[in-house]
Formats: structure tokens, sequence, C-alpha cells
């Protein structure tokens, strides 16, 4: 027993030890991954999958997402100030071919959600209703 333990005990210190050589040291950043990349790194329940549907160019610093009761996807932003685009697949292939800025210069951004043929945006401690006319 003591030696089983003892066993475990020096192959999770050498994965520790593995592990440490990839990580980055103190002071030290980790590169960033790919969008495809991070995809491939999340792990998710048996029969779930994920998806990319957007990334750069297209959007840049997203605080929150929703999407429109007739299917349209909203990003919103968190810059120095707050927008929110609108995404749009023009070919059905699943990924977003076009951004639109549907709104700006609102505070940062922090949730968006679909209303009455528009979206409520909370930004810092305000709440808008942004009609789409």
């Amino acid at each position: 027993m003591r030696r089983a333990i003892s066993l475990l005990l020096l192959a999770v210190t050498w994965s520790m030890a593995a592990q440490a050589d990839e990580r980055p040291r103190r002071g030290e950043t980790a590169a960033p991954l790919s969008p495809e990349e991070s995809s491939r790194a999340v792990k998710l329940p048996e029969g779930f999958t994920l998806e990319l549907v957007a990334s750069k160019p297209l959007i840049a610093h997203p605080s929150s997402i929703c999407w429109d009761e007739r299917g349209r996807l909203y990003v919103g932003e968190w810059r120095n100030s707050g927008t929110i685009k609108r995404l749009r697949d023009d070919d059905g292939d699943g990924r977003m071919d076009q951004a639109q800025l549907w709104a700006d210069q609102l505070p940062p951004c922090h949730a968006i959600r679909p209303a009455r043929g528009g979206l409520i945006a909370a930004c810092d401690s305000e709440l808008f209703y942004l009609a789409d006319r």
C-alpha cells in the first residue's frame, strides 16, 4: 500500500513537472490561442458541441451576446465605449461573414437582451432600450 501511494505521488509529481514546463513562468505571459485552438481546448459534457461562429476581425472585446426573435445575432463589445454589432451569415455555413455597427457611443456594455423588436442593453449603471427601426 505504501509503495502504491509513493508511486502515485511520484507520477503526480512528474505530471506536474511536465505541465510546469509548458506553463509560463512568473512574470511571463502565454501566447494567445487562435479562436480555433481555443474552441478545441474547451472541455464539454458528453453530447454537447461547440462551434465557432464569429471571431476577430468581426468582433473584438465581446462582453455579451444574444439572438433576437428573428434569429439575428447581436454582440455587445466593451472597449473605451460600448458598442453593439449585428452579425450576419451571408453564405449559410454557420459562420458570421459581416458585422454591422448597430449601436455605439454607449457606456461599456455588460449585457444585452432582445425585447419588443429591439434590445435592452445594461451599460454600467444604466439600462437602455434600443429600438430596431
